[in-house]
């Protein structure tokens, strides 16, 4: 998607989904950062290539921005998106997310690549569903809690493709599948009330039902 953009995790960081990720009304109070979200962090800021040290902050409230605002280098609003608070990521970001060949004089040169260590000290959540910069793929398949009954999927040739966060799907989808990679699996356990609710869907899907989705992130555009 970003071409040369690296994402280092750290040991509490680490953008696979191992475990069922299951959607309730929690989901709907963010734990973890997103765009337009204000959030402060500490942050450490060294050149790659001689590891000297440019730029930091690590004591009082730290730095404080809205996250995909263009606030920040674009290297920040893409590569600090999904943190939570109290984390720490390791960003290697390439120059043309960074300063490009004008650098920032004097203490980062043209065409460099910086690395910066964060720790995400507050955020400021939108309490909006998150808003993303892209259309998605998807294979998916779903079931009904209730009795394990297929009712859907796609699992076959480019994929169900939808924008994320802009109500086109299920609002559990909008929320259950933020933050997903590419090649990434998840499984997420959808409530009623952020699916189809007391009217259900007929004849496939009845009132009030618990729907489970198996879903594979194909593509990003």
């Amino acid at each position: 998607m970003f071409p040369g953009f690296v994402l280092e995790p750290k040991k509490r960081y680490n953008t696979t989904v191992t475990k069922p990720f299951h959607i309730s009304m929690a989901a709907l109070d963010p734990k973890s950062i997103t765009v337009r979200d204000i959030i402060s962090v500490y942050y450490v800021g060294k050149l790659k290539s001689n590891n000297k040290q440019f730029d930091s902050s690590t004591q009082g409230p730290g730095f404080k921005f809205r996250l995909g605002k263009g606030e920040v280098i674009k290297g920040w609003d893409v590569g600090l998106n999904g943190m939570k608070v109290g984390g720490k990521r390791r960003i290697t970001i390439p120059a043309h997310m960074a300063y490009g060949n004008k650098g920032s004089p004097p203490a980062i040169p043209p065409n460099s690549t910086l690395v910066f260590d964060v720790e995400l000290k507050n955020g400021a959540f939108s309490n909006l569903f998150p808003l993303s910069l892209f259309q998605i793929s998807v294979y998916y398949v779903g079931k009904l809690k209730s009795n394990n009954q297929q009712f859907d999927s796609s699992t076959q040739g480019p994929g169900f493709k939808f924008r994320l966060g802009k109500g086109e799907v299920i609002k559990g989808w909008d929320v259950g599948l933020n933050g997903m990679k590419v090649g990434g699996k998840r499984r997420i356990t959808i409530p009623a009330h952020m699916a189809y609710g007391n009217k259900g869907s007929p004849p496939a899907i009845p009132p009030n039902s618990t729907l489970v989705f198996d879903v594979e992130l194909k593509n990003v555009n």
